[in-house]
């Protein structure tokens, strides 16, 4: 399979995102969004409001890097929100994400790393059944 791809977008943040399993508080009137995970989203825009892009309507690849500094954080439940924060801005709509690649790396700093990678042009085999 070839694939064509071209760096749309490369960015750092100073921070991790909120896990997909705080994402949502109860209170006696109801559910709500935590106010750290509406935060973390509000960073983001302002950071990607402040870089030179042009939104993609291409298929999209993530490649993201969590530092982070206990094994135990679950790096799937992150990338949901870092993937919400990004719709509407990077890319139309995030069913356009074809492909992710997410790793954790420990270390004494803490930090998100994310590559976004349009895929132009890729050349799919099929499979038959008989």
């Amino acid at each position: 399979m070839n694939i064509i791809m071209n760096e749309l977008l490369s960015f750092e943040l100073p921070f991790l995102p909120q896990s997909v399993n705080k994402l949502y508080l109860r209170s006696r009137t109801g559910i709500y969004i935590n106010p750290k995970a509406i935060d973390f989203k509000d960073k983001v825009h302002q950071l990607l409001n402040t870089l030179i892009f042009n939104k993609s309507s291409n298929k999209i690849k993530l490649i993201i890097t969590f530092q982070v500094k206990k094994k135990n954080i679950d790096i799937d439940n992150m990338v949901k929100l870092l993937q919400d924060s990004m719709n509407k801005i990077v890319f139309d709509d995030d069913s356009q994400v074809y492909e992710i690649h997410a790793r954790k790396i420990i270390s004494k700093e803490i930090k998100t790393i994310v590559n976004v990678f349009e895929i132009l042009n890729e050349q799919m085999f099929q499979i038959t059944f008989d």
